[in-house]
């Protein structure tokens, strides 16, 4: 990953994460026969099947990222990051149902419970229910009002009201708060069509 190769780590991820019974002890030991999973190495290569799906979103690679993650889950069905990496690459794949399968009920952990109403509001715009996107939205600003893809995500959803100001004002907020983000250069993209075609949903 450090040295831009994406793709080649993002393949030996996912294969380390198929391994049964990894890790033996804290290492690997060489030509030994399969191992019987224990809970902990479920949860390992669970972890190691989500670092693949992050690496294959890296490469833009969201088919290969969905099936890391639905592998992962089949390891430990419950794995939060799993199930918001799995959401969010659903809504890519123009899949928001299972997203919203996924992410419902939300996690109780508060900053879990927070990212998974952002994954969960794309989904529903991507469905067209604009009134439920922006209930989720809004329920995850109040707990973190600074955030940038809660507020990128706000500022599309004011888009399709037809609500610009509103929307170029938090693109703009993205921007000031996160300028070297990937928001930033969305929320920027956004703002550079607004003022291209203003009154454009």
């Amino acid at each position: 990953m450090e040295l831009g190769d994406v793709a080649t780590a993002a393949a030996s991820l996912d294969r380390l994460s198929h391994v049964s019974g990894w890790p033996m002890g804290d290492s690997v030991m060489p030509n030994a026969a399969a191992q019987a999973d224990t809970p902990q190495s479920l949860r390992r290569r669970a972890a190691v099947a989500e670092q693949a799906a992050r690496a294959w979103q890296a490469d833009d690679s969201p088919k290969q990222a969905f099936d890391s993650a639905t592998y992962g889950l089949t390891l430990e069905p419950g794995d939060v990051p799993l199930r918001l990496v799995y959401a969010r690459v659903a809504v890519e794949l123009d899949q928001p149902q299972r997203a919203i399968d996924t992410l419902t009920p939300l996690p109780p952990v508060p900053v879990e419970r927070d990212e998974a109403l952002i994954a969960r509001a794309a989904a529903w715009r991507r469905m067209g229910r604009i009134e439920q996107a922006m209930t989720d939205i809004n329920a995850a600003l109040k707990d973190m009002p600074r955030n940038g893809a809660a507020l990128l995500e706000r500022g599309i959803l004011y888009q399709r009201e037809g609500q610009m100001a509103q929307a170029r004002a938090d693109w703009q907020d993205v921007v000031t708060l996160s300028p070297d983000s990937d928001e930033a250069d969305l929320a920027r993209q956004d703002l550079s069509l607004l003022e291209t075609d203003p009154e454009a949903p």
